[in-house]
């Protein structure tokens, strides 16, 4: 169907997040003809707010370009409200951020086969992103939204233009050492491969390990070996944590935390690794 982009005909609900410029809702489009109620997601910027509002704009076409595959959250619409706001509309966000799950159930890390289900579905939206020729940036926990068992739907990404976190806690945060830096190409393909393998030891261990676990010897990445090495270990063998990662989980991640940029695969490589071969249910649990 067609949203109209005229924000009377939508009712704000409850705020379920902020970013630095703009506030997210759940809504409900009202058809003022029927009368019938059509649940949505409304973000909302401050276009005040809005340094770059061309950049904004390539944004916004981004966002819409990749939007139809499965995995991807959709954008019904966008328009100007007001002259000072810009709207957002898209589906219903089906449920809460991994990242959010992970922190209030499993802090141990999720189930082995979970972590596999979401990391498949997750880098079938990756690579049709990059092949549109379009790069997240902050691909990772918390822009990855596990739906609710009552949601028919799988795992939805989150593009970058319409992440949000809850009042008062960091957006994205990260350890100094797991950062990107590509020689100031943060926004590549290869530094989306490189928050992919971050994505991995998150779900599987519960966190990304802080800098004062992966030693200051280890955070160059001139010796990514070593560096691989201690993260894996700092899990092996602390109290409380005896996961070992799987052979095949271990070998992605390895390939996605190379230093060498060009060294990584790409999102398309990676579909070819052993444990993207393997099927997986078509809706795993937590």
């Amino acid at each position: 169907m067609n949203f109209p982009r005229d924000k009377e005909q939508y009712v704000l609900g409850d705020a379920v997040g902020a970013s630095e410029n703009a506030v997210t809702y759940r809504g409900k489009h009202k058809n003022p003809a029927t009368g019938g109620e059509i649940p949505v997601g409304i973000k909302i910027f401050d276009t005040n707010q809005i340094e770059d509002i061309y950049f904004f704009h390539d944004e916004v076409n981004k966002a819409k370009t990749c939007c139809d595959h499965d995995n991807m959250v959709k954008i019904h619409c966008s328009f100007f409200a007001d002259e000072e706001y810009f709207w957002i509309i898209t589906e219903p966000l089906p449920g809460p951020t991994i990242r959010s799950t992970i922190k209030s159930t499993f802090r141990q890390g999720l189930p082995e086969g979970t972590v596999f289900f979401i990391l498949k579905e997750t880098l079938k939206a990756l690579d049709y992103m990059h092949g549109k020729n379009v790069v997240h940036q902050k691909i990772g926990a918390g822009s990855v939204i596990f739906p609710r068992k009552e949601y028919s739907g799988g795992i939805k990404i989150v593009p970058r233009l319409l992440l949000y976190g809850p009042y008062g806690e960091e957006l994205d945060f990260l350890p100094e050492w797991a950062a990107v830096k590509d020689s100031g190409k943060a926004g590549s393909k290869s530094a989306d491969v490189w928050m992919f393998g971050l994505l991995a030891v998150e779900l599987f261990y519960g966190e990304i390990p802080a800098d004062d676990i992966v030693s200051s010897k280890n955070k160059k990445r001139d010796n990514i070996g070593k560096l691989i090495g201690k993260i894996f270990g700092c899990f092996n063998v602390a109290a409380k944590r005896t996961k070992k990662m799987p052979e095949e989980l271990r070998e992605v991640v390895a390939a996605c935390l190379s230093g060498e940029a060009e060294r990584r695969p790409t999102a398309s490589q990676l579909m070819g690794y052993r444990l993207f071969q393997k099927d997986f249910p078509n809706r795993a649990t937590i």
